[in-house]
C-alpha cells in the first residue's frame, strides 16, 4: 500500500510539474508573437523598470485590482516593467473612471482609448480583472486571473529566469 501510495503521488508531483514549466504563473494563451504586438498598440500606463514586460487588464473600481496594483508599488516585482491597461467591466462609472485615468497619464481620448483596451480585452477572451499576460523566456505568452501574493512571486521568479538569459 505505502509502494503504491508513493507512485501514485510521483506522478501527481510530475504531472504539476510538466503543467507549470519553472513554477510560472497561468496557463498558456495559444497568442502568436503578432497577437502580442496588440498589448504595444494598447493604451496603457506603464510602472517599474525590470527586463520583463508584464500587461496587466485592471478596472479602477476592482478591489482585486487595487491590492494587486498596490503590491507592485510596494515592490513584490522589481525586475518587472508592469504595464497596466485599464478598461470599465465593472459598469459605466468605472469605465468613466477608466477613461480618465488614461486621459490623465497618456493625453488621449480617453472614452476612445478605453473602448479599444475593452475591446482588446473581449477579443483575447479576458472575462475578470485583473487579468495578466506574460511572455515566458521559453518564448510562450501565459495568462492569468488574479495577482496574490503566490502568483506574484512566481512572476518574480519568471523574471529573475528571464534577466539571466538576456
Amino acid at each position: 500500500m505505502t509502494k503504491r501510495l508513493a507512485t501514485i503521488k510521483f506522478f501527481f508531483l510530475a504531472l504539476l510539474l510538466a503543467g507549470c514549466p519553472n513554477d510560472a504563473p497561468g496557463e498558456s494563451a495559444n497568442s502568436s508573437a503578432s497577437e502580442l504586438e496588440q498589448f504595444r498598440d494598447s493604451h496603457y500606463i506603464a510602472e517599474g523598470d525590470g527586463d520583463m514586460i508584464v500587461y496587466a487588464f485592471t478596472d479602477p473600481q476592482c478591489p482585486a485590482c487595487d491590492q494587486l496594483q498596490q503590491r507592485v508599488t510596494e515592490g513584490a516585482t522589481p525586475n518587472i516593467e508592469w504595464r497596466w491597461i485599464p478598461v470599465g467591466f465593472l459598469g459605466q462609472g468605472a469605465r468613466r473612471d477608466a477613461a480618465n485615468r488614461i486621459e490623465e497619464v497618456l493625453d488621449v481620448d480617453g472614452e476612445m482609448a478605453e473602448e479599444e483596451n475593452r475591446q482588446l480585452a473581449v477579443s483575447l477572451g479576458v472575462r475578470s480583472v485583473p487579468t495578466i499576460f506574460y511572455r515566458h523566456p521559453n518564448g510562450e505568452t501565459y495568462h492569468f486571473s488574479g495577482g496574490n501574493q503566490q502568483q506574484l512571486s512566481g512572476l518574480e521568479s519568471v523574471a529573475e529566469q528571464y534577466r539571466e538569459e538576456q
